[in-house]
């Protein structure tokens, strides 16, 4: 029954096809999030809803069921819809889970017209990220690091899919956004060059407080001596070596 209604709502009040976000954790999925959620034609999912990343026969009678396989949990995504009132402005729906980047091909099967976006970051960074509820660990191990984001590189001349540095999106805003823009084919407006301000998305368990004005002082901060050993095991590592040369992270 959730996922019927669901359907019913999502047809009723969208009209354009999905926007999806994945890649590696702690590489600015919520950041971008939030800045999108900004735009008055999206509407944005404002938690992981986790509803891309399990996959099944699609054998029920669906305005997708021309596809062999469904999202097997998207009642998840669906519940939130329908409990929430969606503003009559919003022409789509925005989720970010970083393992949908694993999922890309299901995802861009399913919705003919979606759009997917892939971030990416310094490993030295993502990887010296410290747990928000462990601060005595490292939240994003190597192994998921080269994993999510060699899938990524997979993937990066589809012509549905945006590759975006989170690099670029903290110095060099604007331009980077109206690139973005242009891709998902929305209008680069005031409200989403200012987005810290008309942002939905304004708290998130990821962020160590509240949505601000964009700042670049989480780059570059494996420079930190704390982060000496871990440092030496990230550069230790050939594989993410060989990605750090590919993504031209000198």
């Amino acid at each position: 029954m959730v996922r019927y209604l669901g359907e019913r709502k999502e047809a009723r009040h969208f009209d354009q096809d999905p926007i999806v976000i994945g890649g590696c954790g702690r590489s600015g999925t919520t950041l971008l999030l939030s800045i999108l959620a900004a735009h008055p034609d999206i509407y944005a999912i404002p938690h992981e809803s986790v509803a891309f990343v399990n996959w099944e026969p699609n054998i029920q009678n669906s305005p997708n069921a021309k596809h062999p396989l469904r999202p097997a949990r998207i009642d998840r995504l669906y519940r939130h819809l329908l409990a929430k009132r969606i503003p009559s402005g919003n022409r789509r729906w925005c989720e970010k889970t970083p393992r949908n980047i694993h999922h890309v091909e299901n995802i861009l099967q399913y919705w003919e017209e979606a759009k997917f976006i892939n971030i990416i970051r310094d490993p030295r960074d993502v990887l010296t990220s410290r747990h928000h509820n462990k601060p005595g660990e490292y939240w994003v191990s190597p192994n998921r690091w080269v994993k999510d984001v060699s899938k990524g590189l997979e993937l990066i001349d589809r012509p549905r899919v945006f590759t975006v540095r989170y690099e670029d999106l903290v110095q060099n805003f604007e331009p980077t956004i109206r690139d973005l823009c242009a891709f998902l084919q929305i209008e680069c407006g005031p409200e989403i060059l200012n987005w810290h301000v008309h942002t939905t998305v304004r708290v998130n368990r990821s962020w160590q407080g509240k949505v601000v004005k964009l700042h670049a002082n989480s780059v570059e901060k494996w420079k930190h001596p704390e982060h000496a050993e871990r440092l030496t095991q990230i550069l230790g590592d050939e594989r993410i070596l060989d990605l750090m040369e590919r993504l031209d992270y000198s």
